[in-house]
């Protein structure tokens, strides 16, 4: 299924651009990558998510991990299912393992008590998550400030999903996926969900240029991928990112005539070759 995306800057202008966007593929796993979805049962869980990154010691040790959710109740759950399934769900949607390449980065760019984190995170659930992946292209379709239909997006859910899920089940995607995007500062309102533009900084910048750099964009393309698209920059923002980017070390980007060489610190890109 293809897309056209109006892309709303900040200033109000748009402008409309044509591309495939995420589409129903194969994702390189072995980066922590997948292409399952949580939001049959949960949305993003971005304010939990937030929570785990500002306060787990680390990512390295499972069982220590698990503990933290379950034992020491880190987010409050009254029951110790409810510890659990919060846990798996997680898991399920951030990977929250230091081995996996998507969630290193994850690490790298992440700063503490930053507004910009639920950005950050929405792209680490959007490598982890498919239905999320594929719902983007509606979102990002909707102007600024016009209504985001649940028809829109049931429309996607069903056209990928109709011979798998039930409609209640297919419903329930849709209630989740709005939620979501909403959790992450594209939507906002109740009943009514209104388009809006995040505020990006150059950190989920950079992560999303990694993310692309896993999924196999190499130099100026990598720009131009729906890791990047869903930040809707305008492209004097992306240039300015480009520039600190550079500056802060988060990643390197040299220019020699139509050539763009983009590459990333080593412990991020170590083994992806």
């Amino acid at each position: 299924m293809k897309f056209i995306n109006i892309i709303c800057y900040k200033d109000n202008r748009s402008i409309v651009e044509q591309s495939d966007f995420f589409v129903k593929q194969d994702y390189p796993e072995n980066f922590g990558f997948y292409s399952k979805s949580s939001h049959t049962g949960r949305t993003v869980m971005l304010s939990e998510f937030i929570t785990v990154m500002d306060n787990a010691p680390g990512f390295n040790d499972k069982e220590i991990l698990k503990k933290i959710f379950v034992e020491d109740n880190l987010l409050k759950k009254e029951s110790i299912s409810g510890r659990k399934i919060s846990f798996y769900y997680l898991k399920h949607l951030y990977g929250l393992d230091s081995e996996n390449k998507n969630f290193q980065g994850l690490l790298k760019y992440w700063k503490e008590k930053s507004p910009d984190n639920k950005i950050m995170a929405l792209l680490c659930a959007l490598s982890r998550d498919e239905a999320l992946r594929l719902s983007s292209g509606y979102i990002l379709s909707v102007k600024a400030g016009d209504s985001a239909d649940k028809s829109g997006l049931k429309e996607i859910v069903d056209n990928y999903y109709q011979n798998i899920y039930s409609e209640k089940v297919r419903e329930s995607m849709v209630r989740n996926l709005m939620s979501s995007w909403t959790q992450a500062g594209y939507l906002e309102g109740r009943s009514n969900k209104i388009r809006i533009i995040p505020e990006i900084s150059v950190y989920s910048f950079a992560y999303a240029c990694y993310l692309a750099y896993l999924s196999g964009f190499r130099g100026k393309r990598i720009f131009h991928s729906p890791w990047v698209l869903v930040l809707c920059l305008s492209n004097l923002e992306i240039k300015e990112f480009i520039k600190e980017s550079n500056r802060k070390g988060l990643m390197s980007v040299k220019k020699a005539g139509s050539v763009v060489e983009i590459t990333f610190p080593e412990d991020l890109i170590g083994g992806t070759q």
